[in-house]
């Protein structure tokens, strides 16, 4: 069901009250105070919501208080600027955080009991700016996407402790390809497009190998499977290089300000 406008009023809302039977919903609109009418009125009777463009809520605390939601999917935030508590979310399966202006760190993310699925980023265009990802470390993630502008530590240590994944998805050209094969090596019951060294994009009748990894290669087809065999040979040897070894000694050039500060 689908429930919104430009500014969604307390009556507007008060039509769920005719769908008693009703768990799942798409709603927008939203402010904070029609937000909170919502969660303290209607929320506990939903398992699956979709915050649609409710950007000027600023305080999302209460969804603490849904211990049967199962998933949530917030597109579009302009005031939210940090996690609620979601250790009383016993269900949470699934959680998509998307598009957000003002929420910088994940601090928190890990109280959530029964977390499975999460996205972080952006829908339409990266924008979207983290400061680690680290409080992920140790959960039992299955699948992990990550579509935003920038991660400022570039840790990326926290993936191979993810010991349920089985599938991170993140844009090809976003780690370099040295990082991407240090995924690969290390999360070896996992896959996604990082996993791999190149991947097909075609384009009409045309086909081309899009190599893994930032500032490498679109290359077309027929005609390159020579260099593209080099860049899957190197790959391939990196994942070796990179079994087991530590994020931080494989790529001590992210962590040199770490050091100079210790």
């Amino acid at each position: 069901m689908d429930v919104g406008g430009e500014n969604l009023t307390k009556e507007e809302i008060d039509q769920l009250a005719d769908c008693p039977d009703l768990d799942t919903i798409r709603i927008s609109g939203l402010r904070q105070n029609t937000f909170e009418y919502f969660i303290t009125t209607y929320g506990r009777q939903f398992k699956k919501i979709h915050f649609f463009k409710n950007k000027l809520v600023e305080d999302w605390s209460l969804l603490a208080g849904l211990p049967e939601l199962e998933s949530l999917y917030w597109f579009h935030n302009q005031r939210i600027a940090s996690l609620w508590d979601l250790s009383g979310n016993r269900s949470l399966r699934e959680l998509h955080i998307s598009d957000f202006t003002r929420l910088h760190q994940l601090s928190g993310i890990a109280t959530a009991p029964a977390l499975r699925l999460l996205f972080i980023g952006d829908s339409i265009w990266p924008s979207m700016n983290i400061e680690s990802l680290g409080p992920l470390t140790g959960m039992p993630l299955e699948c992990l996407a990550w579509h935003g502008k920038s991660i400022a530590d570039q840790d990326l240590s926290f993936i191979a402790t993810l010991k349920h994944l089985k599938w991170f998805d993140c844009p090809i050209k976003y780690f370099t390809s040295e990082q991407c094969a240090w995924i690969a090596a290390n999360c070896p019951g996992a896959d996604g497009r990082v996993f791999h060294p190149y991947e097909i994009w075609r384009k009409g009748d045309r086909e081309e190998a899009a190599i893994v990894g930032k500032r490498k290669p679109v290359l077309e087809l027929p005609g390159n499977e020579m260099r593209i065999r080099r860049y899957a040979d190197h790959f391939n040897a990196l994942k070796e290089e990179y079994r087991g070894v530590p994020y931080k000694t494989a790529f001590p050039e992210f962590f040199c300000d770490e050091h100079h500060h210790e």
